[in-house]
């Protein structure tokens, strides 16, 4: 609950006022998905929006921000975990690593992914002794970022040479369970379509 201009505001009424403007964004963009689906992103972004905040800081609700489908935001956390599944799903099970990592010609955008992993268990220790888990939002949002960045600057997996596919989409599969577990801990749930 939460005051607004003199009145109370309750969290239901927030989630319901999230889930009519996602739907006015994606109308906007000629896009449809199901209610549940909606209802994901609408809870998500709002989830995502208050534990991405300093509890100790005072901090300004913007609608803008919040169902921001760029950025740093529950909405594009949620799509770039999604176009992520999508993918890993069409190339079907997970194939195999070569055992010769070394011939692997990692990027500087897989590298940043596996750092990212790497400092995973940490950073979820820490924020589970300090209650302050904007630094686990921080981390995945950061996370999302690379995973980003991999996309548009590295070839389709499907035209990665073979030595480099397996690795890539191990590191890929494993930032995604990273991505669930986060929000499945936090309460932000992650739709099957964006």
């Amino acid at each position: 609950m939460s005051t607004r201009h003199g009145r109370v505001i309750f969290l239901k009424d927030l989630i319901g006022e999230s889930f009519d403007r996602v739907k006015k964004i994606l109308e906007a963009r000629e896009r449809t998905l199901s209610d549940s689906d909606t209802k994901a992103v609408a809870l998500g972004a709002i989830v995502y929006s208050f534990l991405s905040q300093d509890r100790e800081r005072d901090w300004i609700f913007e609608w803008d921000k919040v169902l921001a489908f760029e950025g740093n935001s529950g909405p594009y956390l949620q799509y770039t975990y999604v176009r992520w599944k999508k993918i890993l799903d069409e190339i079907g099970p997970e194939t195999t690593i070569n055992n010769k990592l070394s011939t692997v010609n990692f990027t500087t955008f897989d590298r940043d992914i596996v750092l990212d992993i790497l400092a995973f268990n940490e950073l979820l220790i820490a924020c589970g002794e300090t209650y302050k888990f904007h630094l686990l939002i921080a981390h995945i949002a950061t996370m999302t970022r690379h995973l980003n960045a991999l996309y548009v600057n590295t070839p389709k997996l499907k035209e990665t040479p073979e030595n480099e596919r397996g690795a890539r989409i191990k590191i890929i599969r494993t930032s995604l369970e990273i991505i669930r577990y986060t929000a499945t801990i936090l309460g932000m749930p992650l739709p099957e379509e964006m």
